[in-house]
């Protein structure tokens, strides 16, 4: 080979080298900016998944102290009806028992 042949190739082989690290530079903002976005990304993500987990403990919290309510408010109802059944049953009973005229 001639000394034009190898400075001929010396040329190619360096642009090539140049081109290749321009490519792997690009290729390295390129995945640098899809990391970042994806770090935004999973950020946001994980604060909509804390709001719903409050947002779970809040509802169940609520049914929680709605379904206590209801069960007291239950509760004091047949209690109040079983003292008027009784009270009904003790004055049916007093009617019962008295001596006919």
């Amino acid at each position: 080979m001639t000394v034009q042949a190898y400075q001929t190739l010396y040329e190619s082989s360096i642009a090539y080298g140049m081109r290749k690290a321009l490519m792997a530079e690009q290729k390295r903002n390129e995945m640098t900016a899809r990391i970042k976005e994806l770090e935004e990304a999973w950020e946001e993500l994980a604060e909509e998944t804390r709001k719903l987990q409050q947002e779970q403990e809040d509802v169940v919290r609520k049914f929680s102290d709605e379904s206590e309510r209801e069960d007291k408010e239950h509760t004091s109802n047949v209690d109040r009806l079983n003292a008027l059944n009784n009270d009904y049953k003790n004055e049916l009973e007093t009617l019962l028992s008295t001596p006919a005229k």
